[in-house]
């Protein structure tokens, strides 16, 4: 997944920008599926 996907609105600064630390994204067919795909990503 492309570092831009992160990005989140600074309101201090007024634009786009990627925090960096550590994410979690979890894959699956509903967010109650006890079998979610579980990927660790740190920017």
């Amino acid at each position: 997944m492309p570092r831009e996907r992160f990005a989140l609105w600074d309101t201090e600064s007024n634009t786009m920008r990627v925090k960096g630390g550590e994410y979690q994204i979890m894959v699956g067919s509903s967010s109650r599926d006890c079998d979610l795909q579980t990927i660790n990503v740190t920017l």
